[in-house]
């Protein structure tokens, strides 16, 4: 129908237009009908369309009218036909007359005449043909059929026609290939080509085809030649040597090629195709306008190839392919002028898409940019990862003996191979072949692909190396194959073959896959060959199995998913480690493997000079002429024996870096930078990065790492593993499920992360961060810094301001980022272990970097490789290097399983220079856990911390600068990786000691005096300690600074303690607020001091006595708060005194922090609490002490602990409480020491009472205080450093620039640098004030010119130094020679020292120099010896006494008398002669020995006594003994004795007989010599001649006395110097002589002689040798007595011999018989009885008896007693002796059975493990019952009773009430003896009538699912009725909400909006839709009470609709029906924003 306008009238509302309801109506209808033409619904009348009549008529239909305008009704009528209108369905017109159609077979008998008329419709097939010639019996062909218009039109050219229809001609399409111009000939016939189905036709005649054959050729024809073919059938064709010849349709005339044999497969080719020209056309037909181009201009579809190249590069070819003759379009000109091979771009019109983009130029210049930098390092992650290693910058040659020789492989192989030789062997053989195979197969297949063969050869051959490494390395190695799918992505030839070439590549590497397992590894020869030139190697010896084909086709499939999809999942598989043996010159080991500096370590690379094969270095064992080298293959190329090596750090080789244009990049954060990539702006402030305001979407936000938890007092998190990236940082981001699901995760806002991941040599430069939530800069938690630390240059951080202090900023060095959490669970040895980790963590996600750490307890642990990683199952093998817990290993301390923290890998470290850190409240520089930062010209402004080193961080400045901001440079806490040393306290820091003064000048101690002589001392004071010293009157107590402590002099003095006198000196710099002036007062002997040390204290228990770190950390347990940092360590006491091993004075840098107190003199002499004192300080005794209160809580806790010592006049007293009284405090004390000459007892020596005086009291520790040292403490070192107004705060509070917004808050200096707890911060600084100070010790005053020392001084490099008088001192010389002699040189102390001890030759301790000036002193007390002879100079020495031992001095009186005494040869006092004297007499030593000694006490010696020393305990018998005088000795005794003990005497014994005679032995050991007379026994005589000349000694034997005796055991006389005779044979042994005897040889076969010992030959004496015996005797004696052997029976052996024999086997014991007794094997050969018992008798054997029973008294299986009886009881125990079963009684009625235990498991049950809730038992100690089924009507509990708990099962329970007892479907829950709940096959019901379901105060129901709730009353905690919509979006609790937008509900800013929905609700009483799934399902509260968003003024009751505030509702007085949302039950009197409660859909 016509549309229907709406009359809108004049003016809204006013009357003039349609009414809404009649527009409306409008509307619709028109709407209906367009619903209707667009087929969306309704309907339309034909009769209502615009050009369609009214009424349609009867049996009419329509047709348009002549001027195609309009539609008619028309009815049908013609001549001849009928028209039929009934049949419902159809309209059946009939032709009345009968024509042609009604012959089945006309004919024409004469040509027919159209008479202009047209014949249509003619068949043109094959089947036409058929059915005419069937019809009228003819044979035509398709050749002789009419053809219609079309066919002719579709065939054949016209020659005229224009536009449309009538003048085009039609071209075919191209086909898709060019096989169908090639015909495949199945045989020759009759000398014509059979071609099945050839499809050519008569008109093919003529035709030129080319023959080829791949075998020989057919009979005359010939290969590559053309032929012309003439069509035959639709199956033959024939062959013509023309085209003339081929279309003579003469039979007769045609002559045809007669074409027969032949083998191969033989073809023909149409010749019109041309393999050369592009696509699939034939080269002489028309193409379609499609493949043509318009001269006119056209668009190509295709690439252009030109014939040449323009200019001078004409002929030039195509050197790089065929691609260099394609033409170039503008756009590829304009972009293509710089495309790099090695950097990437990223540019503000960039496209992270890189849509239209090659695949290798993506990224590669400015024209290819990425958008952002994210896009752009996600591009380099993949180039680095798969780039090739390398052997790093620090390269070496492998070298032996230093360097004189170069190491060379010895051997190589794969530690553990897989056996599979056979695959190795093949592949090896036909590596060639696969790779001919595959570029032959490519170039057939894809014969238009241009590529680069040599580079495709090298993959395939890189593909088939890593398949074969892999197979050989394991059957499920992967690694290499991995690699090499990889390596495609690694530039950009790679990234093109898998991109625009990917098919022809997965083609090769498919074909390759192919060739290698179906045919190489079966040894068969594909049937198809498609190059000839390199032959496959086929050995069928070499049998691969199975495993071995499967492995390598799995190695080839990864090669291809990886191809297709880079992060195709695998899990990489090392398989076995390779080793190799290298030379090391036979030196033990090479020049980098010593023992004591090992350079070839676990992690670096090792590549091979000849092979470049590269190997991850494992361990390296030395050996005496090679070191075994095992090691990861890291490329698949192995080894070459007699190679050398070069090795160094494994770095990755390709070097990127990503340029970035001028611009603001919003990134996706964090973005990692990878190893060897840069990222380069193009200047510093102008290449910007913030954060994308968005939920981050970088693939690095899903990162597992650690940290802390807190940070310098702000907490950062909730645990310190996990993804500290998302939203929950207990599981990875997983956006792939629901939000409702409970695995959903999101990243957090960019705007919360940290910007860079650095690694290992990456590079920052010219970038600036903005807005940035984290730190700019962070070290990669899974990156290895190697070999260059990450580094920054010239950039700036602006990071997020939020006016606070907050966890942001510059840099982040976190050195446990990569902590990795494992489980030690299995040792194979001490340096292979194994590690898991729990689920979700540690190994299961990732591989630790190697080598890397691991400590416990202080100790490292050197993690040199994984292997057998298994990230699946979160497991793996850790390799330890030797050098791990000091070459232990893993020892078995720790048991196993054992947690530890595999640390993070490589050095922890970033650097900068030029980093600008503009980080409001923030942090600039972050050094913690180990990390490490070098930082040039960095500077800071506003942050909260400039530089912090935390927790062990070490952090380096030059020339950097921190200006305003809170604090400076800190450093903060120490290495937790350390073991802290623990110490203890050696001696108390308060010490008394007495004054010594002898009244002498040298010990004088005046007024104003700067030492102090004491003794009686616990230890020597230690220098800059202090001495308090009580001068009484009005002087007082003063202390004094001790500088340094001499021994002294001065004899030793009776003391409690120690009597050396010290002399201490005293300073009088007025150090810790001590002395300036020296003695305040004269020092009297014998008065008390206190002794404390204040900076230097002895301790214990040190482990390292020396550290060799600038400062360490020393605590005190008692205040851990308080740390005290080193500056000395000194191994000796302050006066020489070596100290003992594990002690160590220690030196801190500040005074320790005693405990300050003064006495309450008011309170002193009072005695309120005096105790057991009189008083309270003022009185001797007391044992309390009044004070004045202190106010430091922690002062008042340390003397509370009762580690606190003070001392008091000669007493060192322990304090043991502190007690606050209100207005003052009192102490209670204990002795600890009295050194008082007179002591008084416990208590005060004396009174503390100082009238008008005031007297304070220090305390601090006692001896045995235990401490801790620590070495690897927090360092921030800053030379050159700036400070600018620290102190002064934020952005904000800085009020920079000062001249626009005022002055700053001031600065506060001690802000500039902080050191907390153990850290050190080391500095050279000048702050805003020029004040220039070198760390806390030293600051120069720049204004003024004043310097200030807080520490010793060294002075160097001074012209001198001058005062106001004397000289100028040019040199403070520490020259002991003191050589220059100089006028301005003043030595030190040592140099002084050292100069008086060279020129005296020994020094201060009396010990000779080894230096010495001059001819020296001798010392006095004759200490040091003469150098050299002394000349008297004609002068005598005078008054010398007589010498007492053999070196003194003789006197000329001594000399005189000792010349005198021994001038004869008797005189001697070694010599004994006596008497008579005769000729022949010789002196020899007697044996006798000799000793003088002082005339004997108590008696005299007699001969023959014994004497026994008393220091040697010698003991010797006298022979004779004489008293004379002995010169030197006076009246001596001089006793020759038989020495009868090993020792000798020695002049320190006291000898005695025995019997109280005792003398001192003044000389001993003297060996006497006698004159030897001649024995009358002797065999020789002995005669002395005197002649003129001399005197002959004859020594002649006697004849007749040599014997048998006299001849040597061992003489060896030879037998030819003795008549000897041969034994012969004699009837017996009777009367055997000598002469009967001779010698005799014994038979070498049945004999042995060994030395003369002749025994029968083992296993030689022959049977021949022996008697013969009859058959069956045996040599023995069976006769009586002893006697020879004889044959004995074998009949009789075993009887005689006592033994058993068959005949003993006889009767039967019966069953009621005594068993008697059985014979047992106990041993070999050995055999005992035993009883036999069928009545349970002990020590028996039990017998069955006569009816098969047992009796036994009790059972016991392995040892252990497990059935027992006693009268009526029967128990059954466990092999641990627990009692499981007792039963008792007598029949059935009274039998009670227990079962004791707790765990019960029936058929296999298991009731052993813990409950499901055990209540944290680790094991179930309580009773458990397991069984698969348990038959039962009652479980009852324990308590029993009538108000039992239990559960009836089934029928036949009371317990059911109220239902059918006999019913077996119902199961009681019974509590408390009343029935809850009863379970039925209906469900659940109440046992009794109101029963809950939960409780209103305790336990509830989480959620209730159910469909049906059917009652009578409900309550609900929550208020109002939900329902679940969609939202397009997320909204808060109390948002107004519509029924619109893109889901269900939106919000709206309509007022009084009548689509509103509700509100969202909290939390809903009633939930409908719950099962509502999709994005943001919303609960909307539909009616009670819920919060709702409110704007403006609100009462209690006011209607509430939406308002034009987003969400917001509002008040209205006059609400519309449709927009109300409930009433307020709030007040609110403001008119912002806010929530109120409110009640909805009340209206």
């Amino acid at each position: 129908m016509a549309k229907q306008f709406i009359n809108i009238g004049i003016e809204g509302n006013d009357g003039t237009g349609d009414s809404i309801r009649d527009a409306f109506n409008k509307s619709n209808e028109n709407f209906t009908e367009l619903y209707a033409v667009f087929g969306q619904g309704g309907q339309i009348g034909f009769t209502s369309l615009s050009d369609t009549p009214d009424q349609l008529g009867a049996n009419k239909i329509p047709v348009t009218n002549s001027a195609g305008t309009a539609i008619e009704m028309k009815g049908i009528s013609g001549t001849g036909i009928s028209v039929d209108f009934t049949d419902p369905n159809n309209l059946l017109l009939t032709v009345n007359s009968i024509d042609i159609s009604t012959d089945t077979a006309p004919d024409f008998g004469g040509p027919l005449n159209a008479n202009a008329y047209a014949i249509g419709n003619v068949g043109i097939s094959q089947s036409a043909v058929d059915d005419f010639n069937s019809t009228h019996g003819t044979s035509i062909t398709e050749d002789d059929l009419v053809i219609d218009k079309g066919y002719a039109d579709r065939r054949y050219l016209r020659s005229s026609g224009v536009g449309g229809v009538a003048g085009e001609v039609r071209i075919r399409t191209e086909p898709a290939d060019a096989t169908e111009y090639t015909k495949t000939i199945s045989a020759y016939a009759s000398g014509n080509l059979n071609i099945p189905t050839h499809g050519f036709t008569t008109t093919s005649n003529g035709l030129p085809f080319v023959y080829s054959s791949t075998g020989t050729d057919a009979n005359n024809v010939t290969s590559g030649q053309n032929y012309y073919i003439r069509y035959i059938d639709a199956n033959t064709i024939s062959l013509h040597t023309s085209s003339a010849e081929a279309t003579n349709d003469n039979d007769a005339t045609r002559i045809k090629i007669t074409v027969s044999g032949g083998t191969g497969v033989q073809t023909i080719t149409d010749g019109a195709y041309n393999s050369s020209l592009a696509g699939n056309y034939l080269s002489t037909e028309a193409i379609q306008r499609t493949s043509a181009v318009r001269r006119q201009g056209d668009t190509m579809t295709g690439a252009l190839y030109l014939s040449d190249h323009p200019g001078d590069l004409s002929g030039s070819g195509t050197p790089n392919g065929a691609d260099d003759l394609q033409a170039a379009s503008k756009f590829y000109v304009d972009t293509t002028s710089y495309a790099s091979t090695t950097n990437l771009f990223v540019s503000q019109d960039g496209d992270d898409t890189m849509a239209g983009v090659p695949a290798d130029k993506y990224g590669r210049s400015l024209a290819y940019a990425y958008k952002t930098i994210s896009k752009a390092a996600q591009r380099a992650e993949q180039i680095i990862e798969t780039s090739p290693f390398e052997a790093g910058p620090y390269t070496q040659i492998i070298t032996y003996n230093n360097g004189v020789g170069n190491s060379t492989v010895t051997t190589q192989g794969i530690t553990t191979p897989s056996g599979q030789t056979q695959l190795e062997f093949l592949m090896a053989a036909n590596r060639q072949f696969i790779i001919k195979e595959t570029i032959a197969y490519i170039n057939a297949t894809y014969p238009n692909f241009s590529y680069d063969t040599t580079l495709c050869e090298r993959d395939l051959g890189l593909i088939q190396d890593a398949v074969v490494i892999d197979v050989l390395s394991g059957l499920t190695a992967n690694s290499q194959s991995i690699q090499a799918g990889k390596r495609y992505y690694n530039s950009n030839s790679g990234l093109k073959a898998i991109n625009q070439q990917s098919t022809e590549t997965l083609g090769a590497v498919v074909f390759a896959q192919s060739l290698v397992v179906n045919f190489v590894l079966t040894n068969t020869a594909p049937g198809t060959l498609y190059q000839s030139n390199v032959t496959q190697t086929i050995d069928i010896t070499k049998v691969v199995p199975q495993s071995g084909k499967d492995s390598a086709n799995a190695k080839f499939e990864i090669v291809k998913g990886i191809i297709q999809d880079y992060n195709y999942i695998i899990t990489a598989v090392d398989g076995s480690t390779y080793t190799i043996t290298i030379s090391n010159g036979n030196t033990g080991f090479v020049d980098q493997n010593q023992p004591t500096n090992k350079d070839l370590v676990p992690g670096k690379l090792i590549v091979g000079k000849t092979s470049g094969a590269k190997g991850e270095i494992i361990s390296v064992t030395a050996g005496a002429s090679n070191d075994t080298v095992q090691m990861f293959l890291r490329e698949p190329v192995p080894f070459q024996v007699g190679e050398q090596m070069e090795f160094g750090n494994k770095v990755k080789e390709k070097q990127i870096t990503i340029r970035v244009e001028s611009g603001i990049y919003k990134e996706h954060l964090p973005i990692k930078v990878p190893a060897n990539v840069s990222i380069k702006g193009d200047e510093f402030r102008r290449t910007i990065i913030r954060p994308l305001d968005a939920i981050s979407q970088s693939p690095w936000a899903n990162i597992y790492f650690f940290r802390n938890t807190t940070f310098d007092g702000l907490t950062i998190g909730t645990q310190e593993y996990g993804y500290h990236y998302a939203q929950d940082v207990t599981k990875p981001i997983n956006t792939s499920v629901p939000p409702a699901d409970a695995a959903y995760n999101t990243a957090i806002n960019n705007k919360e992360m940290d910007v860079f991941l650095m690694n290992d040599a990456s590079v920052i430069r010219n970038i600036t961060f903005q807005a940035h939530g984290g730190f700019a800069e962070v070290l990669d938690p899974n990156g290895q810094v190697l070999t260059k630390s990450p580094y920054t240059q010239t950039a700036s951080s602006f990071s997020q301001s939020v006016n606070s202090k907050s966890f942001r900023g510059g840099m982040y060095v976190d050195g446990y980022a990569g902590n990795v959490e494992t489980t030690v669970t299995g040792v194979t040895n001490a340096f292979n272990i194994q590690v898991a980790s729990a689920a979700g963590t540690g190994l299961f996600l990732r591989k630790p970097q190697t080598p890397c750490p691991f400590y416990i307890l202080g100790a490292r642990y050197q993690v040199a490789a994984i292997t057998d990683y298994d990230q699946n199952a979160g497991t793996a093998t850790l390799l330890l290097a030797a050098s791990s817990n000091a070459t232990n290993g893993w020892d078995g301390t720790y048991a196993t399983p054992y947690n530890i923290i595999i640390q993070t890998a490589g050095n922890r470290s970033l650097l900068a220079n030029d980093f600008v850190q503009i980080n409001d409240l923030a942090y600039g520089l972050v050094a913690t856990n180990g990390g490490l930062s070098e930082q040039v010209s960095t500077f800071t402004y506003y942050t909260h911390i400039a530089m912090y080193a935390n927790n062990g961080g070490q952090i380096r400045a030059l020339n950097c600068s921190s200006a305003h901001g809170d604090y400076g440079l800190v450093a903060e806490g120490s290495n937790p990786n350390e073991k802290i040393d623990a110490i203890t306290l050696a001696d108390n820091m308060t010490q008394q000691g007495m004054v010594f003064d002898d009244g002498s000048v040298d010990y004088d101690q005046p007024a104003l005096g700067t030492a102090v002589y004491v003794f009686d001392l616990d230890y020597v004071p230690y220098s800059q300690s202090e001495i308090e010293i009580d001068h009484g009157g009005a002087v007082g107590i003063t202390r004094y600074e001790i500088t340094n402590v001499e021994t002294t002099t001065a004899p030793s003095q009776p003391a409690t303690r120690d009597g050396t006198v010290y002399k201490v000196n005293l300073g009088t710099g007025g150090s810790n607020l001590t002395s300036t002036t020296g003695l305040k007062a004269p020092l009297v002997d014998g008065q008390t001091v206190t002794i404390r040390s204040s900076r230097s204290f002895r301790f214990d228990g040190l482990e390292n006595e020396s550290p060799t770190r600038p400062s360490t950390a020393i605590v005190f347990d008692e205040l851990t708060s308080a740390v005290y940092r080193s500056i000395s360590f000194q191994s000796n006491d302050a006066v020489g005194n070596a100290l003992p091993s594990g002690s160590a004075i220690i030196g801190i840098d500040a005074p320790f922090d005693t405990v300050k107190m003064n006495v309450n003199m008011t309170e002193a002499v009072n005695n309120t609490y005096a105790g057991s004192g009189t008083t309270m300080g003022n009185t001797p005794g007391d044992v309390t002490i009044a004070i004045d209160l202190l106010t430091q809580a922690s002062d008042i806790t340390r003397l509370n602990n009762g580690d606190m010592i003070f001392g008091w006049d000669g007493k060192v007293h322990r304090i043991t409480s502190y007690t606050d009284r209100t207005t003052y405090a009192t102490l209670t004390i204990q002795d600890v020491s009295d050194i008082n000459a007179t002591p008084i007892g416990g208590g005060l020596h004396s009174s503390m009472y100082r009238a008008g005086q005031s007297v304070n009291l220090r305390a601090n520790l006692a001896a045995g205080e235990t401490g801790t040292l620590t070495i690897s403490i927090s360092t921030c070192r800053a030379t050159g450093h700036d400070f600018l107004d620290i102190g002064t705060g934020g952005f904000n509070t800085t009020n920079y620039p000062n001249v626009v917004f005022g002055d700053p808050q001031a600065p506060v200096q001690a802000q500039e640098v902080d050191e907390r707890g153990k850290g050190r911060v080391f500095y050279v600084s000048t702050d805003q004030d020029g004040f220039f100070r070198v760390g806390k010790f030293f600051t120069v005053d720049q204004g003024t010119g004043s310097v200030t020392f807080s520490a010793s001084i060294a002075l160097s490099n001074l012209d001198g130094i001058g005062f106001k008088r004397g000289v100028v001192v040019a040199e403070f010389s520490s020259d002991t020679a003191m050589t220059d002699n100089a006028s301005d040189t003043v030595p030190t102390e040592s140099a002084v020292r050292g100069y008086v001890n060279r020129r005296l030759h020994f020094d201060h301790q009396g010990q000779l120099v080894g230096n010495p000036i001059g001819a020296g002193a001798v010392a006095r007390d004759g200490s040091t010896p003469f150098t050299d002879n002394i000349g008297a100079g004609g002068f005598k020495i005078q008054n010398l006494q007589d010498p007492g031992v053999d070196q003194d001095a003789a006197t000329k009186s001594y000399v005189d008398q000792v010349n005198y005494d021994t001038d004869e040869l008797i005189d001697n006092r070694d010599v004994n002669i006596s008497t008579p004297i005769s000729s022949g007499q010789m002196l020899v030593f007697n044996g006798a020995k000799r000793i003088y000694t002082t005339p004997a006490n108590g008696g005299l010696f007699g001969g023959g006594e014994t004497i026994t020393g008393s220091n040697s305990s010698a003991t010797g018998v006298i022979y004779d003994l004489i008293q004379e005088n002995v010169p030197g000795y006076g009246l001596a005794t001089r006793i020759s004795y038989n020495q009868t003990s090993v020792a000798d005497f020695n002049t320190n014994d006291l000898i005695d007989n025995g019997s109280g005679v005792t003398a001192n032995v003044i000389n001993a050991g003297i060996d006497e010599i006698g004159n030897g007379i001649e024995d009358a026994g002797s065999d020789i005589t002995v005669t002395a001649t005197r002649t003129n000349s001399q005197t002959t000694i004859n020594f002649q034997l006697n004849a007749g006395t040599i014997i048998n005796a006299d001849v040597s055991a061992t003489a060896a006389i030879a037998q030819s110097k003795l008549t000897m005779q041969a034994a012969t044979t004699r009837a017996n042994d009777t009367g055997i002589t000598q002469a009967d005897l001779g010698l005799v040889s014994f038979d070498s076969g049945d004999f042995t002689v060994t030395n003369g010992w002749v025994t029968l030959k083992s296993a030689s004496v022959d049977f021949a040798d022996l008697p013969e015996l009859d058959n069956a005797f045996a040599f023995g004696r069976s006769t009586a007595g002893t006697g020879a052997p004889e044959a004995v029976s074998f009949s009789t052996i075993v009887g005689t011999g006592g033994g058993l024999e068959d005949g003993d086997f006889v009767s039967e014991i019966g069953a009621a018989a005594d068993p008697g007794n059985a014979l047992i094997k106990t041993g070999a050969n050995t055999y005992a009885y035993t009883n036999v018992s069928n009545t349970g008798e002990a020590n028996s054997i039990t017998k069955t008896d006569a009816a098969g029973q047992l009796d036994v008294s009790s059972l016991a299986i392995d040892g252990t007693l497990v059935f027992d009886t006693s009268a009526s009881t029967l128990q059954v125990t466990t092999p641990g002796g627990v009692t499981v079963y007792t039963a008792v009684g007598s029949n059935a009625d009274n039998t009670i059975q227990t079962f004791s235990g707790n765990q019960f498991g029936f058929g296999g049950a298991d009731a052993s493990t813990s409950p499901s809730n055990d209540n944290g038992q680790s094991q179930n100690t309580d009773p458990a019952l397991a069984s698969t089924y348990i038959y039962t009507k009652f479980i009852e509990s324990e308590g029993k009773g009538a108000n039992f708990t239990g559960i009836a099962l089934g029928s036949g329970n009371p317990y059911i009430v109220g239902l059918d007892e006999s019913s077996e479907g119902q199961i009681a829950l019974v509590a408390d003896g009343v029935v809850p709940v009863i379970a039925t096959p209906q469900g659940l019901i109440p046992g009794n009538d109101n029963m809950d379901i939960g409780s209103s105060s305790g336990k509830r129901y989480k959620t209730v699912y159910a469909e049906t709730f059917d009652g009578t009353a409900t309550k609900a905690q929550y208020a109002d009725l939900a329902e679940n919509y969609l939202a397009d979006n997320q909204y808060e609790v109390g948002t107004v909400l519509i029924f619109g937008g893109d889901t269900e509900v939106t919000t709206t800013a309509l007022r009084g909006d009548t689509r509103v929905a509700g509100v969202v609700s909290e939390n809903p009483a009633h939930l409908m839709n719950n099962a509502l799934e999709g994005d943001n399902v919303t609960a909307v509260a539909l009616t009670g009470r819920t919060p709702i968003k409110v704007v403006g003024i609100v009462q209690k009751g006011d209607m509430l609709i939406s308002s034009s505030t987003q969400g917001f509702a509002v008040r209205s007085t006059d609400p519309k029906v449709g927009t109300v949302i409930g009433k307020a039950l709030e007040n609110k009197t403001d008119a912002g924003e806010g929530v109120i409660e409110a009640v909805v859909g009340r209206v």
